[in-house]
């Protein structure tokens, strides 16, 4: 089984999947579109998540869950309340996501899982970036996210708060 990590960014979208022990086995990624209907961005994100797991060598099957981080808030349910980067104000991200990947999917403010992820002992979790971008969108850089761990560090801390 493997999990999937979500990164949204103002200019990009991050995929990371990492398996049992932490390590990371696909990455992948795709622009940030906000001139399109939020349907077809959420479609976007599985789409990629389905291509990465692919070129990893993963069935859709053995994705256990994946983990969102939003520039943004979101409830238990699911449901975006506000990302005002997207575009989206109360829209039900899990249920939508699950129309394209029926897979468990935990949804959270980018800053609060890359918090989590921090806490989580250093064996339950992705290795930590060995530096941030100065030029990384504030979301990221609040998180310190990077392309290999961050999306990686969301799949950890949303699967070890569900």
């Amino acid at each position: 089984m493997v999990r999937v990590g979500i990164d949204i960014g103002g200019t990009g979208i991050k995929v990371g999947i990492i398996d049992a022990h932490h390590s990371i086995i696909g990455e992948g990624t795709i622009p940030t579109l906000t001139d399109i209907p939020f349907e077809a961005q959420v479609q976007n994100m599985a789409k990629c998540v389905e291509d990465t797991a692919a070129k990893a060598g993963v069935e859709p099957y053995q994705i256990e869950m994946v983990g969102v981080g939003i520039p943004g808030i979101a409830n238990s349910a699911g449901e975006v309340i506000k990302c005002t980067n997207m575009g989206w104000f109360h829209v039900p991200f899990r249920s939508v996501f699950r129309r394209f990947l029926d897979v468990p999917v935990r949804i959270d403010n980018d800053a609060n899982v890359a918090a989590l992820a921090e806490a989580l002992p250093v064996s339950a979790r992705a290795p930590l970036p060995a530096f941030s971008s100065p030029s990384a969108p504030a979301s990221a850089a609040a998180s310190s996210l990077t392309a290999k761990s961050g999306t990686v560090s969301m799949a950890s801390a949303a699967n070890w708060a569900m």
